[in-house]
């Protein structure tokens, strides 16, 4: 009868705790016969290990039992975080109003006093179970919300990170096109400088005043050579002469030659791991890439410091590009890392900008091309080159060569020609001082029968 008159929560589990057993029989009747699912437990101790055992829906719990009273065991479950949030409806025959006071204080949510009404009980009881309902659907909710909201922050992470990359993409390709469209004129311009230069300075007596005036003339020539080549390595236009290549030596002949220049306030550690796999690589860019980035870690410690170098296999690795694709395989890696000044997380977005530096301007401490030549070369590689950094900690970076496979070894092979005296050369050339310098047979170790 009293379940048509008070509609319950279906199967909701209620712990009944009172020490009378005449009140603890009577409230396991009502919820039993209201449809709930009832454990009864007679003092503070058993209702305790109860709990522990599983967690009930709900607790009536009476205040005066003797050994621990319902404030005690309200107070134990209240700061236990397992058991914290579960509702306790505190029954007692005391009236008084500090007695209440008292009970929610210690984490009761409400109060019945004996003798109680049926009816009141049942409905203290679906009320609360209601309220209890909805904070686990609202605490269920909020994780979800919680969980939508680090989605979509790591979505929209990567959506910048992506939008980066193909700024960077469109940068390099823009000045790519700039690059392969005056490269050959400048370099056609320096040809007739280099070689008209070296005939003049063979005209010249050994003790002629204007020697050191054409040395500088020459220097200078092939400095302006060199940057329009680093200019399109940048921009992903040089030529790159890949063949399998034995990563170790170039290494160990980089570290060589910086053991004889570098401050003696830095000290060098090496693990290169033995029987490395051939990686696919131009031999020159291979090396340019270890030297930059150990040059580049050497100016990071004016204070001395520790330059580690590593070289190692990594048979699973895989990365995005800068065209948005996802590329995996066997790599070896270069790691190369410093113990310097380390860098602010605005600078490490920017060191593969072409032409950025944090050195001084207008010194010869470089042009700012070291690391956006490393990527460029990294690209044309089809690798990958990753950079972490921490202020006054150091800086680490990983660059990944692709390994090279037997099955590409026919992609490999490629004809080769030597010209030999009295062979026929024909020489296509849009630029008559360049063609009037080839023509010269000083400018050439060998000879040719040309045809212009």
């Amino acid at each position: 009868m009293m379940s048509e008159t008070m509609p319950t929560i279906a199967k909701s589990e209620i712990l009944v705790v009172d020490d009378t057993q005449t009140s603890l029989q009577l409230l396991t009747e009502i919820l039993n016969e209201a449809g709930y699912q009832v454990r009864p437990a007679s003092n503070g101790a058993l209702a305790l290990r109860s709990i522990a055992a599983k967690l009930p829906d709900l607790i009536l719990l009476d205040v005066k039992m003797p050994n621990m009273d319902g404030y005690e065991v309200c107070r134990r479950l209240k700061a236990d975080e397992q058991y914290k949030d579960i509702p306790v409806i505190f029954i007692s025959a005391l009236n008084e109003t500090h007695s209440k006071v008292k009970g929610f204080s210690v984490g009761g949510i409400d109060f019945i006093t004996k003798p109680f009404e049926a009816l009141e009980v049942l409905a203290r009881v679906k009320t609360h179970l209601a309220l209890q309902q909805m904070h686990r659907q609202l605490t269920k909710k909020n994780i979800q919300l919680q969980l939508e909201i680090i989605e979509r922050k790591k979505a929209e992470a990567e959506r910048l990170e992506l939008e980066t990359r193909l700024h960077q993409s469109q940068k390099i390709e823009a000045m790519g096109t700039l690059a392969s469209g005056i490269a050959h004129d400048f370099n056609n311009l320096l040809v007739p400088i280099l070689a008209l230069t070296g005939l003049v300075k063979k005209n010249l007596p050994p003790a002629s005043p204007q020697l050191k005036h054409l040395e500088m003339i020459a220097e200078s020539a092939k400095k302006a050579k060199n940057l329009v080549n680093q200019i399109l390595i940048v921009s992903r236009k040089a030529p790159s002469k890949m063949h399998p290549l034995h990563s170790t030596p170039i290494v160990e002949e980089v570290l060589e030659l910086l053991c004889t220049s570098i401050p003696t306030n830095i000290t060098f550690q090496t693990e290169i791991a033995p029987n490395l796999p051939s990686i696919q690589a131009d031999p020159a860019q291979f090396h340019q890439v270890v030297m930059n980035l150990c040059v580049n870690a050497i100016d990071a410690m004016p204070e001395g410091g520790i330059l580690s170098v590593s070289l190692k296999s990594m048979p699973h690795y895989q990365f995005i590009n800068l065209q948005q694709k996802k590329t995996q395989g066997a790599f070896v890696c270069l790691t190369v890392e410093d113990t310097g000044c380390g860098m602010k997380k605005e600078i490490l977005e920017k060191i593969f900008d072409p032409f950025f530096t944090t050195k001084e301007r207008g010194t010869d401490k470089g042009s700012g091309l070291g690391l956006a030549m490393v990527s460029g070369i990294m690209e044309q590689h089809d690798g990958h080159i990753e950079v972490e950094s921490q202020v006054g900690v150091g800086t680490t970076f990983r660059a990944y060569f692709p390994i090279f496979l037997a099955s590409e070894e026919e992609n490999q092979l490629k004809e080769t020609q030597t010209f030999q005296n009295g062979q026929d050369l024909l020489l296509v050339q849009d630029e008559v001082s360049v063609l009037e310098t080839e023509e010269k047979p000083e400018t050439s170790k060998n000879r040719f029968n040309r045809r212009f």
